[in-house]
Parts: C-alpha cells; sequence; structure tokens
C-alpha cells in the first residue's frame, strides 16, 4: 500500500522499496509494469525542474495524450430526434459501430501478423523513443486484449485477439529492452533470419512449460502458454496438437474448436501418430464414426503404440 500511494510521487523506485521492503512490494510493482499501468523517466519531474531551477510556476513538461471519437453522427440529429430516440439506442448503437470497427481492426492484423515488425504491430516508427513505444503498446494492450474483444461481444475472434495480443506483448518486450531492442533492428537489416530463431526459442519455451501441466493433467492452465505458442510459430505440428487436445480435455469440453487446431496439426505433418490419434478421439467425441475409425486406424498403422 505504501509503495502504490507514493508511485505518482517524485520519489524513484528504490526510494519506496527501501521504506517498504519484501517481495509484496517488488510483485506490485512487477504486476503494475506488466500491464502497462506505469510509465518510467530517467529524472523525476520534480526533480528535473528543480535541477532546471524550475520553482514549479513556470512551463513544464508533461505529455498529454488526445483521444478522438466520432460525434459526426450524433451531431447531424436533431433535437427531437435525440429526444423520441429509443432509451439505451445511442449506446447500442456506438456499441456495434465500435465492435464493428474493432473486428475490422483485428482481422487486418492478424491476416498480416507474420509479415509485420515489432514496429509496425505497435504503430510506431522505427526511431521512436521507449516512452512513445510504452504509449502505444498500452493503447493497443487495450484495444486487442481478449477480455476487450470479447466484452464487445466478438466471442468468435477471442482465438485471433489471443494471437494479435501475443505478437503486441512480445514487440514491446523486446522494444523496450536496448539491448534486444538493438539485437532486433540488426537482424531486420539482415534479413530477419535471427529473430525468427529467437521467436522460434521463445514458443519452444512456452510449449515446453504447457506441456508439464499437460501431464499433470491441468489442460485449461496449459492453453494459455499453447495459444501464445502457436502465435508465434505457427508452422509447428506439435503446437497445434497439444492445443486441440487441451481444448478437448479440459472442462468443459471444446471439441468443435479442438478439431480445428488438430486439423491444422495433421495438415503440418501428416505423419504425426499422436495428432492423427487425438483428431480420431475428437470425431469420435462429435459423432463422426466414420472419420473417426479411419483416423484412429491410420495413427496405428503410423505407431502402432500411440496414444493421446
Amino acid at each position: 500500500d505504501r509503495v502504490i500511494a507514493g508511485i505518482d510521487g517524485p520519489e524513484p523506485l528504490g526510494v519506496l522499496l527501501d521504506a517498504a521492503p519484501g517481495p509484496t512490494a517488488i510483485a506490485a510493482l512487477f504486476v503494475l509494469d506488466t500491464i502497462g499501468a506505469v510509465a518510467f523517466q530517467p529524472t523525476p519531474p520534480l526533480a528535473r525542474a528543480a535541477a532546471d531551477g524550475d520553482d514549479g510556476g513556470g512551463d513544464s513538461e508533461f505529455v498529454i495524450e488526445v483521444v478522438r471519437t466520432d460525434a459526426s453522427a450524433g451531431a447531424a440529429r436533431s433535437d427531437s430526434e435525440r429526444r423520441n430516440a429509443a432509451p439505451g439506442a445511442g449506446k447500442a448503437a456506438a456499441s456495434d459501430a465500435q465492435a464493428a470497427k474493432l473486428r475490422e481492426e483485428l482481422e487486418s492484423l492478424h491476416a498480416t501478423l507474420r509479415d509485420s515488425d515489432h514496429y509496425a504491430l505497435l504503430g510506431v516508427a522505427r526511431g521512436a523513443d521507449t516512452a512513445a513505444i510504452r504509449r502505444a503498446y498500452v493503447q493497443a494492450a487495450k484495444r486487442f486484449h481478449p477480455d476487450a474483444v470479447v466484452r464487445l461481444g466478438l466471442h468468435e475472434l477471442r482465438e485471433r485477439a489471443q494471437a494479435v495480443f501475443a505478437r503486441i506483448a512480445e514487440a514491446h518486450e523486446v522494444l523496450s529492452d536496448a539491448k534486444r531492442r538493438n539485437e532486433y533492428d540488426h537482424s531486420l537489416e539482415t534479413g530477419g533470419e535471427d529473430f525468427d530463431a529467437a521467436r522460434l526459442v521463445q514458443a519452444e519455451a512456452l510449449y515446453r512449460k504447457a506441456e508439464i501441466l499437460l501431464r499433470a493433467g491441468n489442460f485449461a492452465g496449459s492453453i494459455e502458454f499453447l495459444r501464445p505458442a502457436v502465435a508465434l510459430w505457427a508452422e509447428e505440428c506439435t503446437y497445434f496438437s497439444a492445443l486441440g487436445w487441451a481444448l478437448y480435455k479440459k472442462s468443459p469440453s471444446e471439441p468443435k474448436e479442438a478439431r480445428e487446431h488438430l486439423e491444422r496439426a495433421v495438415a503440418l505433418d501428416d505423419r504425426d501418430a499422436i495428432a492423427v490419434f487425438r483428431l480420431g478421439m475428437v470425431l469420435r467425441a462429435l459423432g463422426e464414426t466414420e472419420a473417426a475409425d479411419l483416423a484412429l486406424a491410420r495413427a496405428k498403422r503410423l505407431d502402432p503404440k500411440v496414444k493421446s
């Protein structure tokens, strides 16, 4: 509480942590930083003003964030139309328009996800400073977070939102670290091979965490790691196979979505016995007995000892 109460003041974080030491305070700051709720400056504003000889009455540096809204539709309506409108109609129309706009933006981003670099994803220039990158990340995270998408009724876009959000978070993580940003900029200049390797390593690390949860029977928990793994590296059969199986095995089960991922896994590698076997099990749960029997028989031919 003491750290959070003083976070908007001029004291450096080190001073706040000295006043309230312990893992709880550090954890609180970590959470605030992760969700983008904290902006850092090399020198606190008040300390900088004092160093410049400013007693607080002169011009100080500050940032204004302007949020644009489209008010033209409402302005065009007459007073009588506004008075006679059904209660809540304006809010509903605004919500529908907002949902339609978000759908268009999300689908456009998702379609170009593999070809967009970190700067394009955040909508910043290559020379953008750390503060601009953080502001862009906060805005993008608020807009494309899966929960925000679902709140607008776009439930069917949740998976795409998760993929987009994972890439946005990755972009912010890389560009806000000076060393990693330099390495990333170099990879862009050399064709992106270094970055592809880094992305694959990150996807594999997420999959390994999910694999532990899968073995423990925590299927819902594993999905939180498998979705970003798939978003980072969409060419790996094993990732799609694990995600499909987790969706099928979790409670409540989601066999229809599980089928989509398992079919993608088999399309990537039709000789992966485990993926074929899992697809057969899901098809059986969906009542497609003939297709299920064919898939299960094929899995046994690929590997007589196959199991999920």
